[in-house]
């Protein structure tokens, strides 16, 4: 009798507790959530601290989803979160993280550019220039002697990219128009024949670059050249 009496009590008991623990938890588990997610984004060396620190790459970009990030995954960014333990998969979750780029126009330095990050906005048709470079990057000897300039331009999605060459002298080449699939790469190439004429005390020191005007304007690095003319 005794018995049954206890466990006739003990049902409204245990659902009391019940209760009481999720009501505990909504009370605790909102506002953690609430601080949580106005954290500020995570920086390019938070995220390569927590990868040098043995969190897996899996929870990293969980941490990336519900803060966000503040950085843009460039192509030096990439290589050291690649050093520091980062997956594909979290490069790929970065990339779609990363704020807009910078503002139109920046000109990065350097003879070659693997990846360097274009300018355009989420949603856009975004292109890209790598692997510039030019054959022979010094010559002595006779001329008049032909440099040959080369890069790649690479697209995010499909669409038509409009490029220009434009030289150390002032001049550019004429606008010419490629077609890219999604993800697709092309090599593009130009010439300069250069003579003793346009060097000075038989030395001439010069550059190309190659700019995307469209989908949105971009510039590659400055291919430097040298050229010495024998008499």
């Amino acid at each position: 009798m005794c018995k049954s009496s206890w466990m006739f009590l003990k049902i409204p008991v245990l659902a009391g507790i019940c209760a009481m623990g999720a009501l505990l938890f909504v009370s605790l588990g909102v506002p953690q959530l609430g601080a949580q997610t106005s954290q500020k984004p995570l920086t390019q060396g938070e995220v390569i601290e927590l990868l040098k620190g043995d969190v897996p790459p899996s929870r990293v970009g969980e941490i990336a989803r519900g803060r966000g990030i503040s950085f843009e995954v460039t192509a030096e960014a990439e290589r050291g979160l690649r050093d520091a333990g980062a997956s594909e998969d979290l490069i790929k979750t970065l990339r779609q993280l990363a704020p807009p780029p910078a503002p139109a126009g920046a000109t990065h330095a350097g003879a070659a550019h693997p990846g360097a990050t274009p300018a355009g906005g989420p949603g856009r048709q975004l292109a890209k220039i790598s692997q510039s470079g030019v054959t022979p990057t010094l010559w002595r000897g006779a001329c008049p002697h032909e440099f040959k300039f080369h890069a790649t331009i690479w697209s995010e999605s499909a669409g038509d990219v409009h490029y220009t060459w434009v030289r150390s002298d002032g001049s550019q080449g004429a606008t010419k128009t490629l077609h890219l699939g999604a993800k697709q790469k092309r090599a593009v190439v130009d010439t300069w024949n250069l003579s003793a004429e346009a060097s000075s005390g038989n030395h001439y020191r010069g550059w190309e670059q190659l700019k995307i005007d469209s989908p949105h304007t971009f510039a590659g690095p400055k291919i430097v050249f040298n050229l010495y003319c024998s008499k």
